[in-house]
């Protein structure tokens, strides 16, 4: 059920990855690292979200919300996991065929999400601009002079 939430496509991407590896083999890893940090900044928001939707629990799935990331950039918001799959419940909601979920997520703006989707979308922009200044640097670093976004 996840869907993305914003895509940036970069030509040549995976030519440019390997001659970044060429230059400094640290250098993807560095892209890796800026793209979690970028994403970690809406883990807060996200968990405000959730312990403001479960005020009568604990919310201890909260802590639970992770960053990940690749060394394309890629970066996602996860919850829950192997040991707590009723986060998906929790996040998405139920039709009613769980009672023990709250009604279905209403539809916001493309997603269905309670927590980690209106932390996505709240913290969108800033999440991009990071992610560009952060391959930007990278770019430079590495002595490509042009690297750069419109």
């Amino acid at each position: 059920m996840a869907r993305k939430l914003a895509q940036m496509r970069i030509e040549n991407l995976r030519e440019v990855i390997k001659d970044l590896r060429a230059v400094d083999a640290a250098l993807p890893k560095e892209i890796k690292e800026r793209a979690k940090a970028a994403a970690d900044q809406m883990i807060p928001d996200a968990q405000g979200f959730y312990r403001g939707h479960y005020t009568q629990r604990t919310g201890k799935h909260a802590s639970r919300i992770r960053a990940f990331a690749s060394a394309r950039g890629d970066a996602s918001l996860k919850g829950g996991g192997a040991k707590y799959p009723e986060f998906a419940g929790q996040e998405f909601g139920s039709s009613g065929t769980y009672p023990q979920f709250v009604p279905a997520a209403a539809d916001l703006e493309g997603g269905t999400g309670r927590f980690l989707w209106r932390a996505a979308i709240e913290g969108m922009e800033e999440f991009v601009e990071e992610i560009q200044d952060g391959l930007t640097e990278v770019l430079h670093k590495a002595g490509f002079k042009k690297g750069g976004f419109i």
